[in-house]
């Protein structure tokens, strides 16, 4: 059974999405900023403030380490929230199509205001006088890398009903690819 991807922007819910949708699919959960914060023992705040395209670099090998992992076979299933930026190199969304299917979990820009705010977590939005406004700058860089994904699926309501929305868009590109 391929992996499922979540992508989508920070605040939008792919890590809390992610769990419900594993644990209803019995499938491996990973969160690959956990991971990189494993692998680097750095919080993926202190690693961007020292440089993003660096961060970029790491990210990108935690993905590839990822997917060489003998662990993560293409016989079992899998659930991977990725970093909201991991769409900027389009090898990432390539390597993840091959591996997978790939949900976006889109949210206004509003919304992911309102649940992300100042949060000192998000470096990318440190000293951001109006986090909406560089929120929204980040949606619109990434959108259409956003929108490569397999499926867009409305990133609005409880975690479970989102989950529940992924988990149908999941099975239903499974269906289109066998």
């Amino acid at each position: 059974m391929p992996a499922l991807f979540l992508v989508g922007m920070m605040g939008s819910g792919k890590t809390t999405v992610g769990r419900v949708v594993a644990e209803r699919s019995r499938a491996r959960f990973v969160d690959l900023d956990e991971r990189l914060e494993l692998i680097f023992g750095r919080s993926i705040a202190d690693i961007v403030r020292a440089g993003e395209p660096r961060f970029r670099r790491l990210e990108r090998a935690v993905l590839l380490h990822l997917l060489d992992d003998p662990g993560f076979t293409r016989d079992e299933a899998w659930v991977v929230a990725t970093g909201g930026g991991v769409v900027t190199d389009p090898r990432n969304m390539e390597a993840m199509k091959g591996a997978g299917t790939v949900v976006y979990l889109d949210v206004p820009v509003a919304e992911i205001a309102r649940r992300v705010g100042r949060d000192p977590t998000r470096p990318l939005l440190d000293g951001a006088d109006d986090p909406a406004e560089t929120l929204g700058r980040l949606l619109d860089a990434r959108r259409s890398a956003y929108e490569a994904a397999h499926r867009r699926v409305d990133g609005r309501g409880t975690p479970h009903e989102v989950a529940g929305r992924v988990v149908q868009a999941w099975r239903t590109a499974r269906t289109a690819a066998e």
